[in-house]
């Protein structure tokens, strides 16, 4: 009988463990989604391009004003190459951090993917613009837990939306 209630319990103790697993997986989705519309948010606001950079070394995003650029720097044509070209020029170049954001220990940044290419290592930045629009990226969050599942947030580049 003791045998039976020991086994009972450990049950109990391991869906509880893994419940509080996805929750704290979920809450850190949650955050990421605010410092997301909040970037969107700040370049709609200030008329000013924003960078969320995502570090998946250091497990942490942060948030950049870009640095002064010459406006002869950004003049050009508006054909895609050239939107193209300005935007990569814009995301290498490092702005002032305002703001950033650790990962719980408990959940891993694992991935971001930006169109066909996926990221594993290092920095990936995300360009928004001041119309709102950014880049379409998705997020993947995973446990620092065996047995609990991955998450993802994909953002749509046009609208913002998150699902």
């Amino acid at each position: 009988m003791v045998g039976i209630i020991a086994m009972i319990g450990s049950i109990v103790a391991i869906s509880v463990t893994g419940g509080l697993n996805e929750q704290r997986l979920l809450s850190a989705l949650d955050d990421l989604a605010v410092e997301i519309r909040s970037a969107q948010s700040e370049a709609t606001l200030t008329g000013e391009e924003r960078i969320l950079r995502y570090d998946l070394d250091k497990q942490r995003l942060s948030l950049e004003t870009l640095p002064e650029m010459n406006v002869d720097d950004l003049a050009g044509d508006d054909d895609t190459e050239d939107l193209d070209r300005r935007r990569r020029e814009l995301r290498s170049k490092r702005g002032e951090e305002t703001r950033f954001y650790d990962l719980p220990d408990n959940v891993r940044l694992s991935a971001i993917r930006i169109g066909k290419e996926t990221h594993e290592r290092g920095e990936v930045p995300v360009l928004f613009g001041p119309d709102g629009v950014s880049e379409a990226h998705r997020i993947r969050l995973s446990p620092t837990v065996e047995g609990s599942v991955d998450i993802a947030l994909e953002v749509r580049g046009l609208t913002g939306e998150m699902t």
